[in-house]
């Protein structure tokens, strides 16, 4: 779809912070994120649910390793997951690594959507949970 943002990432016509690319699938940090590595995980065609996407399997397995490789970098191994569609009519897993020991103070950073201002540039997340060499 030719003014899909996500498509754009998907083909390389619009920069974003790639943490792992496989045959199909891309994951980014979201440039306006819940939480410090939020990332979404698309498939590069241009569906708006589950349901459609070719592979379905194959694209989990994409979302399972990138949530195994959030749990490997967090104290916690709390990943939060969830499929979103509203803001962009693409499919996109939104992958969250919990930044804190404390269940309810991540839950309470989750809540502020939006209040999120951490120290943290978007190419120090970035090269904190790249997985691509």
């Amino acid at each position: 779809m030719s003014d899909c943002i996500f498509c754009e990432i998907a083909t390389g016509k619009r920069d974003s912070h790639i943490i792992q690319k496989e045959y199909g699938f891309v994951a980014f940090l979201d440039i306006d994120p819940y939480l410090p590595g939020h990332t979404i995980a698309i498939p590069n065609e241009h569906v708006q649910d589950l349901f459609s996407v070719y592979n379905q399997d194959k694209y989990l397995d994409f979302c399972k390793r990138i949530i195994y490789h959030f749990r490997n970098k967090s104290s916690t191994r709390l990943v939060y997951t969830f499929i979103m569609t509203h803001k962009v009519p693409h499919l996109g897993m939104h992958i969250i690594p919990n930044v804190s020991d404390s269940f309810r103070d991540s839950m309470d950073l989750l809540r502020l959507r939006g209040g999120y201002n951490g120290t943290e540039s978007l190419n120090q997340v970035y090269d904190y949970y790249k997985m691509m060499k």
